[in-house]
């Protein structure tokens, strides 16, 4: 016999018990399946757990110790004769033995016909005698049927090092996925018989139905293969993938969610980190409200009251700014270094400084507020919290789905049908949220449940067009997206010869957090704020806008070393925002939903990108519900008006200003 290498399986999710509703109860065949009696005819029919020591466990094991070598090993070890040196821990093989019994034994023991006793080797001689492994944690009716069924499993353990169970492939953990054949031919067996070649015909587009890893990716041999997705300045690839349709966007539930909706209205959202405009230098701040202000009768501002973050010892006091030019989007731009010098020489967390040395300059003559805020803003772009539940249902048993309408996503708030940034695909691709979904399973070797976050939506490529040739249309693209297209194809149309559309490569998609950079952000409204107004208006005459997620930063990517987020992470979960936040603001900080204005709105001061100003406490008060004022909250009625503001100066960041 040859010599066999015995491979160690470290990690396992079985189960050997599991809850139910009175007490725990074995994860495997039940006590009337054990049992071996004979019936009336003399057939036994039960289960029986098969021995380590006994051939069809190691068979078992060889075929799966193969299988991993031939996965895993490499060229290398490829030829190697490989066995599992044991099931992963929590897993037990049983044998489904039914066959004709003697009663002289009272272990009833297994004979055939003649009397002889059965050997129960792999190859058997029962009538019946199917191997079943029982462990899986949702329980014993989820059971695998042989080594090729139970390997994606094995193989999930073994290379998974989040130990996601939504990462595994095996047709228990991902039964929608692995299992599409046995769905779709149901359709096909309704239809009357002279029709029933036609989706014969369509099977290669039945087949793109899940096309995140093919198209997203796009590897090269499936580029090769399928040439007719390659040319993107023509609109034909959608005509001939008819199955390929939009999802229905999310309804807007709350007055916020509506705004946001919208384009050109509020840039910035409350419950948000972005950079502010100090005057000199910008700062970080939370944006815990946002509110039209009425400064006059043909005028409504947009206000955001700033809290500044700051290190736990003390706080600033808010600030009112006017207008979206007075902020960037935390991504916008990457993170200084620290003020205090020798903070930059160590791996330093906003709960392990030194406030009180930093505070007394014993790591330099820095400010001890400019790097708290610093630290605080680093931290929140680890975490998310999910906010707004919309309902829960059991996708199977064991597991339970809850679904959100929006979530704190790192420093920014993202809403159900928010375009969002990919880590992949082209790295202009972007996805139309439609879902947040957690679900909830039972945790390995416990009762306690372990919960994971994705996201689920529409998938979108940037592609072109001649500009004698109208761009497909779309009725289910959120309008921030169609809008600013409107104005980057009035720039290079002309210009260029070219029209932009996004063009939907795959619908119903589901992504980790991690493979989110964060919000979208029209070119349109935020280019002339980070490039300057004269920039960009050279820019658009020239044609050449691009899209601003080029200049745009991932969440996580300040946080790539030392003890920050770890590439492939979701994060830090909090339950609610002010715990990411933490000590960075002063206790009972709170944000205010709506865009009403507050009752000393008049006696604010409001900081312009011209200058500081007090308002004027003497002014007449106008009414809340003046004419321009729902003019400018008439989110039913928004007029497609040419981008305004583009030929005013913006509060742009140059090469002579710092950021604090």
């Amino acid at each position: 016999m040859p010599r066999f290498f015995p491979l160690y399986v470290r990690r396992s999710d079985g189960r050997s018990e599991i809850a139910s509703k009175k007490r725990p109860e074995s994860n495997g065949p039940t006590q009337e399946q054990l049992d071996r009696k004979a019936d009336a005819n003399g057939i036994s029919d039960f289960y029986r757990e098969v021995a380590e020591e006994e051939i069809k466990h190691q068979d078992w094991r060889r075929k799966l110790g193969w299988m991993l070598v031939k996965e895993l090993g490499g060229e290398e070890h490829k030829d190697k004769n490989c066995i599992l040196a044991a099931l992963p821990e929590g897993y037990r093989l049983f044998e489904h033995v039914k066959c004709k019994s003697t009663e002289a034994d009272e272990n009833a023991q297994v004979v055939d016909s003649k009397g002889q006793r059965i050997k129960t080797h792999a190859g058997g001689g029962n009538e019946r005698q199917d191997a079943y492994l029982y462990g899986h944690p949702i329980g014993r009716r989820k059971r695998f049927r042989s080594p090729a069924d139970f390997f994606p499993h094995l193989l999930w353990l073994c290379t998974d090092e989040a130990g996601d169970p939504d990462n595994c492939t095996c047709k228990i953990c991902a039964p929608d996925e692995l299992q599409p054949e046995d769905k779709l031919p149901k359709p096909r067996e309704t239809k009357k018989e002279p029709v029933k070649k036609e989706p014969v015909q369509q099977e290669p587009v039945d087949s793109d139905k899940h096309p995140i890893v093919e198209i997203v990716k796009r590897p090269p041999s499936q580029q090769s293969q399928t040439p007719s997705i390659k040319p993107s300045p023509s609109p034909a690839p959608a005509s001939n993938r008819p199955n390929v349709q939009p999802t229905t966007l999310p309804h807007a539930r709350t007055l916020d969610h509506q705004i946001d909706t919208q384009y050109n209205q509020f840039m910035f959202r409350p419950g948000e980190i972005a950079w502010f405009n100090r005057g000199a230098a910008w700062g970080l701040g939370f944006i815990t409200r946002r509110y039209a202000f009425q400064s006059s009768e043909h005028h409504v501002a947009r206000r955001y009251v700033i809290q500044p973050l700051s290190h736990p010892l003390s706080s600033s006091p808010v600030i009112t700014l006017e207008g979206d030019n007075m902020l960037r989007p935390w991504l916008a731009w990457s993170v200084p270094p620290f003020t205090c010098n020798k903070l930059n020489e160590m791996t330093v967390t906003y709960e392990s400084a030194d406030w009180h040395g930093i505070y007394q300059k014993r790591y330099g003559d820095g400010d001890a507020e400019v790097d708290g805020s610093i630290l605080a803003a680093k931290y929140i772009d680890e975490t998310f919290t999910l906010i707004q539940p919309l309902g829960k249902s059991t996708a199977r048993p064991g597991a339970e789905e809850t679904y959100w309408n929006a979530m704190y996503f790192g420093a920014e708030k993202v809403w159900l049908g928010d375009p969002v940034r990919l880590r992949i695909g082209s790295g202009l691709d972007i996805m139309v949220v439609t879902g947040i979904v957690e679900k909830a399973r039972p945790a390995y070797g416990g009762n306690t449940l372990q919960k994971s976050v994705y996201v689920v939506g529409d998938i979108y490529t940037i592609a072109t067009v001649p500009d004698k040739q109208s761009p497909p249309s779309n009725t289910q693209l959120p309008l921030r997206l169609d809008q600013d297209l409107r104005f980057r194809n009035s720039c290079t149309g002309p210009t260029k010869g070219t029209l932009s559309y996004w063009k939907l490569i795959s619908a119903g998609s589901r992504l980790d957090l991690s493979d989110i950079k964060g919000r979208w952000y029209e070119a349109s409204l935020l280019l002339p704020m980070i490039q300057g107004s004269a920039a960009f208006q050279e820019s658009a005459r020239k044609g050449d806008i691009s899209d601003a997620s080029l200049l745009m930063n991932g969440r996580g990517d300040c946080n790539t070393s030392g003890n920050g987020m770890k590439a492939g992470s979701a994060g830090v979960r909090k339950a609610e925002r002010k715990e990411a936040l933490g000590r960075a603001v002063p206790a009972g900080t709170t944000v205010v939903d709506g865009v009403t204005p507050p009752s000393d709105a008049y006696a604010q001061m409001a900081i312009t990108a011209e200058t500081e100003t007090t308002m004027n406490q003497n002014d007449e008060v106008i009414p809340d519900q003046g004419g321009s004022l729902e003019d400018f909250m008439n989110l039913d009625s928004i007029e497609h008006e040419s981008m305004p503001g583009f030929g005013q100066e913006y509060g742009s960041q140059n090469q002579d200003q710092g950021f604090y």
